[in-house]
């Protein structure tokens, strides 16, 4: 509920364990999602499947009429994001037109990234901590950096802020979240889904004008090859032990 005397805004609210509580503030700001306009085409006249957010689309942006493919805002995915939009445009375009010789392209989300402009920048892609625990148990491989511990936001009095990778094991990149200055560049700068330590591994020899925020990633990633080649011999010894008593 929101409130308006006085020249303040008073709102009420309900946590996740229903608690309630106040909250008073000068302004208030709302951040909608955008809805396609598909109600007055005529879809359903012509046999495309519709859902409660926009038109119905499989992973190649394909309608459930064959021959017509729809993108953006008009599907009513979770991805709305205008670069997104011209991600999906792309695939439609080339799955309307391909020849028959060329294979089909399909949409791939999984480095579309969530980012919220604020004082200090959100920036988050990939599986949260608990997400990745759910999926892929307890040996998970996390780093934590504070942006005071490197030398751009020194430079920059960007100072507070702070960064968190999530690895598998196995030194895959399942997760990054940002709470600072640059948090885009941060996780427009990582794939997920690949092994982090390659993805940076020619980046200490890469000759640059001064220190950047890429250096949290560089740092981090070094730190994963270290974790997972330790835990490659870590195996070796083990299994080199047991063969031994097994004898």
């Amino acid at each position: 509920k929101v409130d308006y005397a006085n020249d303040q805004i008073t709102l009420q609210c309900r946590d996740n364990l229903n608690k309630e509580y106040s909250l008073t503030a000068d302004s208030l700001l709302i951040a909608l999602n955008r809805n396609g306009r598909t109600k007055s085409l005529g879809l359903q006249e012509i046999g495309v499947s519709t859902h409660r957010d926009g038109i119905k689309v499989n992973e190649h942006m394909q309608t459930s009429v064959s021959n017509i493919f729809a993108c953006g805002d008009a599907v009513g995915q979770q991805h709305t994001l205008s670069r997104v939009g011209y991600y999906q445009a792309q695939i439609a375009a080339h799955n309307a037109c391909k020849s028959f010789w060329q294979k089909s392209s399909s949409a791939n989300y999984s480095n579309v990234s969530s980012y919220i402009y604020a004082l200090s920048p959100i920036g988050a892609i990939g599986l949260t901590e608990q997400e990745a625990r759910k999926r892929y148990g307890k040996k998970l491989l996390i780093y934590r950096y504070n942006y005071a511990s490197f030398a751009r936001p020194q430079i920059d009095n960007t100072t507070d802020g702070i960064v968190k990778f999530i690895c598998d094991s196995d030194g895959t990149l399942l997760g990054v979240h940002v709470l600072g200055y640059a948090a885009d560049t941060i996780i427009d700068s990582v794939r997920i889904g690949e092994n982090f330590a390659e993805q940076f591994e020619d980046y200490l020899f890469e000759l640059r004008t001064s220190p950047n925020y890429l250096d949290l990633l560089w740092e981090a990633a070094k730190q994963s090859k270290s974790d997972t080649q330790q835990g490659a011999i870590s195996t070796i010894i083990q299994f080199l032990k047991d063969l031994c008593l097994f004898k």
